[in-house]
């Protein structure tokens, strides 16, 4: 499934539009208060929205993939026997473009919805319907017709992270479960930790291109040392090579290069500019080439450890595959670098 990851959805405009078309007025940013309603276009939003609590109804966009419960009470007694927190989502249903592509992009990402339904008990209240709904919202103090609200909490309601009201990305709901994670566990899962430095590294990233005797023993090296992201096996100037992307924050050039030296990985290294010649230079010696051709990836190569295991029809991330195939080189266990859910897929 094709994804797009980091997109924050402020949208003032389209929720301006969206909320004139059912006729109510959006609570203002700074005061959280509740929303004044007109009676037509209101009873119309309230009357779909009830209807969408029919457990008849397809899932609507606006709750994503998540299979959520919508009894509050039962999630706390579901939460209790299970030993997990709550993920109590607060949202309008129907609700405007913020809220449509809140649900469509980011509560839809295969991986944020394992991490959901792995991690915590799911449960969505619904901000623009009487009800039960209705009393849940207010006795968290929540808005009624809003954009989307997390809470993280136990069964007896403790806070286990920040309330998250936005920026409504990827990214930023990520840190809100990492952050409720570490305070209920102790520890940040490691799948998680890898997820969260690849999107976070995007606008960070830089290559290097190393030379090896064999790509799949070099890919495998190299894929496991700090801050890289992304390796590609391939072909230069006649010879094996591995490109790989790294974030330039967590590492640089020259540690890079002093890493994949002292780990065996390369035997040389194909620099790009004349800034990464000299670099190279004074880690590899005379092992250096300046080069301005492309690699010529060879794709029937990625990953050649992972490929040849039974993990291997696992849907993993790009940062998930290369530390998995590392671990599977090294005839080490890559559970930790994998969700329950992955795991079930091949135990």
């Amino acid at each position: 499934m094709t994804t797009r990851y980091d997109l924050v959805l402020v949208a003032a405009a389209a929720v301006a539009t969206c909320s004139l078309a059912f006729g109510i007025q959006r609570p203002s940013a700074e005061t959280g208060e509740a929303s004044k309603e007109s009676t037509s276009g209101a009873e119309t939003t309230e009357a779909t929205a009830s209807e969408s609590q029919s457990g008849d109804d397809e899932q609507r966009v606006e709750l994503g993939e998540v299979d959520w419960h919508r009894d509050f009470e039962a999630a706390r007694a579901a939460a209790r026997e299970q030993d997990k927190p709550m993920f109590v989502l607060f949202t309008e249903v129907p609700g405007c473009a913020t809220v449509r592509g809140f649900g469509r992009i980011v509560l839809s990402d295969a991986f944020i919805v394992n991490v959901i339904e792995s991690h915590f008990v799911p449960v969505a209240i619904f901000n623009n319907v009487e009800g039960e709904d209705r009393e849940v919202l207010e006795s968290f103090d929540e808005p009624t017709w809003n954009n989307p609200v997390a809470r993280i909490i136990e069964p007896d309601r403790t806070a286990l992270a920040d309330r998250f009201a936005g920026p409504y990305s990827t990214t930023a709901l990520l840190e809100t479960i990492g952050e409720a994670l570490e305070e209920a566990k102790g520890k940040i899962p490691t799948y998680l930790q890898l997820r969260d430095r690849e999107l976070s590294s995007r606008g960070h990233r830089e290559t290097a291109i190393f030379n090896m005797y064999c790509f799949w023993s070099g890919e495998a090296g190299l894929g496991r040392l700090d801050g890289v992201v992304r390796t590609r096996p391939g072909f230069l100037e006649g010879t094996e090579v591995v490109r790989v992307t790294y974030d330039s924050r967590q590492t640089s050039y020259e540690k890079l290069l002093e890493a994949a030296k002292l780990s065996g990985a390369a035997s040389s290294v194909f620099a790009t500019s004349e800034k990464q010649f000299e670099t190279a230079e004074s880690v590899f010696g005379d092992s250096v080439e300046l080069t301005r051709e492309d690699v010529r990836v060879a794709d029937d190569d990625r990953k050649y450890h992972l490929q040849h295991s039974p993990w291997r029809a696992v849907e993993m991330t790009e940062l998930q595959r290369t530390r998995v195939n590392s671990a599977l080189e090294a005839d080490r266990d890559p559970r930790e670098y994998l969700s329950p859910t992955q795991r079930e897929q091949v135990e």
